[in-house]
């Protein structure tokens, strides 16, 4: 949700420096959340429920800022294709920004990259039950 947010509301030159902005305040709330709340029960409230009741007050005054933003733009609708356009055209697309040995090199390398995992997983089954 907060990633189709940013994308209607940030032009496309934006949205780089709003992912990290993003990322920068995802990462510093965990940071501060857990250690705000080790801190509290620590040296303020020693009791878990306190501290719980004080960080959902922060939460509420974050849900109470976010009420406050702007609204997404209202999504402009496509005309809808047909289920196998809607498959095909992403690979036309890939094959036409790209030399064809090129494209074919890269979706062979997507498909043999995880082959081995699939196959082993496929096979860990037959091992966990004769074990």
């Amino acid at each position: 949700m907060a990633d189709a947010y940013r994308a209607d509301l940030l032009a496309p030159a934006e949205r780089p420096i709003g992912q990290s902005f993003y990322t920068t305040g995802y990462r510093i709330g965990l940071i501060l959340a857990f250690a705000g709340a080790s801190k509290l029960f620590d040296q303020v409230f020693q009791s878990w429920p306190s501290v719980y009741l004080v960080m959902a007050g922060f939460m509420l005054v974050c849900l109470v800022l976010t009420a406050w933003g702007p609204a997404a733009p209202e999504p402009v609708l496509e005309e809808q294709k047909p289920l196998l356009q809607s498959l095909t055209d992403p690979f036309a697309n890939f094959f036409q920004r790209q030399t064809p040995l090129y494209g074919s090199l890269v979706l062979l390398f997507i498909v043999l990259y995880k082959l081995s995992d699939s196959m082993m997983n496929a096979m860990s089954i037959t091992f966990l039950k004769q074990a």
